[in-house]
């Protein structure tokens, strides 16, 4: 139960589109098959091959591993592309009529992040640190909200999982929903891709810290304020989940205007993840018998890695059983909560409410009435700082019936077994978007 609890605190927001060209630019775009495909018994079936060099995949194929990986569903193949770039050759594993085959491919080009067929402007930010990230910058669609030529513009700081941004369908997304709304009505949509993803150089993302990701935002908001047609008095953000946790330390240096947040959190991360997880363990009525002892080695595992900042291998030889009792029940803890300890411990030390303080601009804080992934008191703490500080400058709402992943259900009860299953909703996007729009006219 837990470990299915982690997967699906990470599946936390959906970002652009996918159609057009890939265009030209001196930070490679990544590689792709060029191929529609299917869940399948025994694979992944290839529907329908796009790319010219694929040569010998055919339709009907079964995409059995990809670069040495095993894969049985679409994400896994996403997933297994991994770094590589346009115009590679990787090995691939095919069944035919159940027949095994190996063949070589060479990736095409990414197509060019879109929405509605509309495409977004390719660029890149070279980080204190030396690497290179992709931007992606979608100009308003209207002149509406414009003022001598100079429109504002939205930023996303995207949840933690490591998905490129342009892997998601926006047709049916709420975020790609209120990058239609705010486009429509005058506004850029900016987005950053995060180090070690997609088109970005630095390491591995899976592997990477908390602390480049929040450089790499840092960085790019910095200079999305220089940008030709941007309004410097009027950049906004949106922090989905972890990005609700990374973008109050970046929001008083990149001088944002007004910033929404959705499902995030303020204390510590060592604390969030005890916190939240015995939550959600007495909401679905656990036996505490059993419940209360797995947390208390959880803690214990917790302190080693976090402020005895003990290896893995270290805690292995100091408590071996306890270890064995924690990846039983939440997964490898080189990969707590889906990233690297590494993440999780930049995360840890992280002081959000000092970014909360230090934020001079407008906050809306959106909580969901059935998220259980995140606390409502511990998200609700962000407006609290704010307005403690600079008041009236916080508001904080309950969108009703919405989880963690904007859908909607019923009851609370119902949402723990059909996280991003429920009802689709536009609550979200339309109070976030209206908020903006007033915030941007001011």
């Amino acid at each position: 139960m837990v470990r299915g609890i982690w997967r699906a605190a990470l599946l936390s927001t959906c970002i652009t589109a996918l159609t057009g060209l890939a265009m030209a630019d001196d930070l490679p775009r990544r590689g792709v098959l060029g191929v529609k495909l299917s869940a399948a018994d025994g694979g992944v079936k290839v529907e329908e091959v796009l790319n010219p060099d694929l040569g010998e995949v055919k339709p009907g194929d079964l995409l059995v591993t990809v670069d040495g990986k095993a894969v049985t569903n679409p994400g896994q193949v996403i997933a297994a592309l991994g770094r590589h770039k346009a115009d590679e050759t990787i090995p691939l594993g095919l069944k035919r009529d159940g027949a095994a085959m190996d063949v070589h491919a060479k990736l095409m080009p990414a197509a060019m992040p879109a929405l509605d067929g509309k495409p977004f402007e390719l660029g890149e930010v070279k980080l204190p640190s030396g690497i290179r990230v992709r931007t992606e910058y979608l100009p308003p669609a209207s002149a509406d909200l414009s003022r001598d030529g100079k429109a504002p513009v939205l930023m996303m700081v995207q949840g933690i999982p490591c998905i490129t941004n342009d892997t998601f369908s926006t047709t049916i997304s709420p975020i790609g929903n209120l990058y239609r709304m705010l486009n429509a009505a005058g506004f850029g949509i900016y987005l950053v891709e995060k180090p070690g993803i997609g088109d970005s150089e630095g390491e591995d993302c899976q592997t990477g810290g908390f602390n480049i990701e929040v450089e790499a935002f840092r960085t790019a908001a910095l200079e999305l304020a220089k940008r030709p047609g941007v309004d410097p008095t009027r950049l906004f953000a949106a922090g989905i989940s972890m990005g609700a946790i990374q973008v109050p330390l970046i929001a008083k240096d990149a001088g944002f205007k007004g910033v929404v947040t959705w499902g995030g959190a303020v204390m510590p991360w060592y604390d969030y993840m005890i916190a939240t997880f015995r939550r959600r363990m007495v909401l679905q009525n656990q036996p505490a018998a059993e419940v209360e002892p797995m947390l208390r080695v959880w803690r214990k595992i917790f302190a080693a890695a976090f402020v005895d900042k003990l290896s893995r291998d270290e805690i292995a030889a100091k408590m071996p059983d306890d270890l064995k009792a924690f990846e039983d029940s939440a997964g490898s803890l080189e990969a707590i909560g889906g990233r690297s300890l590494k993440f999780g411990r930049e995360c840890d030390e992280a002081n959000i409410a000092a970014g909360w303080q230090a934020y001079e601009g407008e906050l809306l804080n959106l909580h969901g009435e059935f998220d259980w992934v995140s606390e409502e008191y511990d998200d609700r703490l962000a407006s609290f700082i704010v307005n403690a500080n600079r008041p009236g400058h916080a508001t904080f709402e309950i969108v009703p019936g919405l989880d963690h992943t904007m859908t909607a259900h019923a009851t609370l009860a119902d949402s723990f077994p059909n996280l991003m299953k429920g009802a689709k909703s536009d609550l979200f996007e339309k109070r976030a978007a209206t908020w903006l729009i007033e915030k941007a006219k001011l």
